[in-house]
């Protein structure tokens, strides 16, 4: 369980790691969570960002494999 990009319409995030952050932390615990409002120096665009949790054989409840 990490906090890897594996999707992002900006493919410059492709594979950096936010496990560190609160909305991630969530997701891995099980629980969907939106991020505030943030501005990218990378994309120099603002942003919000979504983590859901991503379960074991697509069923809620199962162990979460990732956020």
């Amino acid at each position: 369980n990490t906090g890897k990009v594996i999707f992002s319409y900006d493919e410059t995030l492709i594979g950096l790691d936010f496990g560190d952050r609160n909305y991630i932390q969530n997701a891995l615990s099980g629980v969907t969570k939106w991020d505030e409002l943030r501005y990218s120096s990378v994309s120099n665009a603002s942003f919000m960002a979504i983590a859901t949790p991503v379960y074991a054989n697509g069923t809620s409840g199962k162990d979460v494999i990732g956020p």
